[in-house]
């Protein structure tokens, strides 16, 4: 018996499905953008300034934030505001039952 698998049609079968697989193909293209093929290529120095630049916009978001939060004010409301919350809070149904019960006594 002759084996197939010790052929070098078989060897040069292999070599081209390992390719075309996914993770050859990601790997060679990692191995080309680090050498410089690309735009951004994956350094430690690309990672860190990528990082920098992720606190600096949360840092500048925060401080427009604070800016913005200067204009406005915590107010108490004003009585008319307060009566109306609460005849909202008796004109409603349930509530109007509920203390049409409690007022009566059951």
């Amino acid at each position: 018996q002759f084996p197939v698998h010790e052929t070098e049609q078989y060897k040069y079968m292999l070599q081209v499905s390992n390719y075309q697989s996914d993770v050859v193909y990601k790997d060679d293209a990692k191995d080309i953008m680090e050498k410089g093929h690309s735009q951004y290529p994956f350094t430690p120095e690309m990672s860190r300034v990528e990082e920098a630049e992720k606190l600096k916009s949360e840092k500048l978001y925060k401080e427009n934030f604070e800016k913005q939060r200067a204009h406005y004010s915590v107010r108490v409301d004003h009585p008319q505001i307060i009566h109306a919350k609460e005849a909202d809070i008796l004109q409603s149904e349930n509530k109007y039952r509920e203390q049409y019960l409690k007022e009566r006594g059951q």
